[in-house]
C-alpha cells in the first residue's frame, strides 16, 4: 500500500470516529461505504491491512464494522454489544499503525531519491566532460553550473522522476517578482517535492554559498520538507574545504538560521554530504548539502 492510499484510509477512519461522536450520525452511510471500499474485500479485511494490523485489532474492527452496518445510522453508546468508545479506541489503534506505515513510505521515498541523486552526482564526477580542462592552447575551459545541473536533471528524469528546470517559483532574493530555482523534482507533474540548487565553488565563497542556500527557502512558498544544495567544488584540499564548509553552517545565522548541521554517510571518497535543519514558519526543513570534488585536467 502506497503513502497516498494509507493517508486516504486514515482520513476516512478519522471521519468515522467523528461520526461516532455525533449524535446525528451525519454522513454515516457514505463513510461506511468508503471504509468498506478501502479496507475490505467483501466481509473480510484486505490482505494488506491483515498483514500490518494485530489479529486482535483486525478481528474486533471487522466484527464492529459489520454490526455498525447492520444497525444503520442511528444508534446509541452501545451497538449490538459493541461500545462506541471501544470502537473509537480500536480506530485509534489502527490509525497508529497506519502512521508508522506512512513514515516507512516517506523514508523509502527519501532513501530512493538520495540513492538517485548520489548516483547522478557520482556519474557526473566520473565523466571528464564535466571537469574544467585546458584546451590545446592552454586556455581553461570552465564548465558552467547550469551544464552540470542539466546533467543531474536528465539522469533524474531517466529514473522516472518529473524534473522541472529553471522554474519561476516563490519570490526572488530582492523580494520582488518570482525568481528561478535550478531544479524542482516531483513525483508527478502536479506533486512538487524537492528543490535542488547547484553552484560552482573554487573557494569557500561565503557570499555565493549563502545566496544559493537562502534561495532554496525564498523560492519555496510551500515549505517542502527536503531540499538539496549541490556544490561543484574545485579546490586544492577538498577535505579542508569540507571542514570549513561545515564550520560555516555550524554558526550560520542568516535570514534562514541553520539550527544544526551533521555529516551524513557517503559511499564516495570525493563526495561529502551534510544534513542541516532549519525552520520555515512552523515547519522543519532538512537540506542535504552535497559537495562533489572536480579536478582540473
Amino acid at each position: 500500500m502506497n503513502k497516498e492510499y494509507l493517508l486516504k484510509t486514515k482520513s476516512v477512519l478519522d471521519d468515522l470516529k467523528k461520526c461516532l461522536n455525533d449524535s446525528q450520525r451525519g454522513g454515516f452511510y457514505e463513510i461506511n461505504s468508503n471504509i468498506y471500499s478501502l479496507m475490505f474485500d467483501g466481509p473480510t479485511l484486505k490482505s494488506g491491512f491483515s498483514m500490518i494490523l494485530p489479529n486482535k485489532v483486525s478481528g474486533y474492527f471487522t466484527n464492529a464494522m459489520w454490526n455498525i452496518s447492520q444497525t444503520g445510522a442511528y444508534f446509541g453508546t452501545i451497538i449490538n454489544g459493541f461500545r462506541v468508545d471501544d470502537i473509537q479506541k480500536c480506530i485509534d489503534d489502527i490509525v497508529s499503525v497506519l502512521d508508522k506505515e506512512i513514515l516507512k513510505e516517506e523514508q523509502i521515498d527519501k532513501n530512493d531519491f538520495n540513492t538517485n541523486i548520489l548516483t547522478a552526482c557520482a556519474l557526473m564526477q566520473a565523466n571528464l566532460v564535466y571537469h574544467d580542462r585546458k584546451d590545446h592552447r592552454g586556455n581553461t575551459i570552465i564548465v558552467e553550473e547550469d551544464h552540470r545541473n542539466y546533467y543531474i536533471r536528465d539522469l533524474l528524469d531517466f529514473k522516472g522522476l518529473y524534473v522541472r528546470g529553471q522554474e519561476h517559483q516563490g519570490i526572488s532574493p530582492n523580494g520582488g517578482a518570482a525568481g528561478e530555482v535550478d531544479l524542482l523534482v516531483c513525483r508527478t507533474e502536479l506533486q512538487p517535492k524537492i528543490f535542488l540548487e547547484g553552484m560552482n565553488l573554487d573557494s569557500l565563497n561565503k557570499s555565493t554559498i549563502d545566496k544559493h542556500y537562502e534561495k532554496l527557502f525564498l523560492y519555496d512558498a510551500s515549505g517542502y520538507k527536503n531540499n538539496y544544495l549541490l556544490s561543484y567544488v574545485k579546490v586544492d584540499d577538498f577535505e579542508s574545504f569540507c571542514k570549513k564548509y561545515k564550520e560555516h553552517f555550524d554558526g550560520y545565522n542568516g535570514k534562514i538560521k541553520c539550527e544544526r548541521i551533521i555529516e551524513f554517510p557517503s559511499d564516495f571518497a570525493k563526495i561529502k554530504i551534510f544534513l542541516s535543519e532549519s525552520k520555515h514558519g512552523e515547519n522543519t526543513i532538512y537540506t542535504y548539502h552535497i559537495l562533489i570534488f572536480f579536478e582540473q585536467f
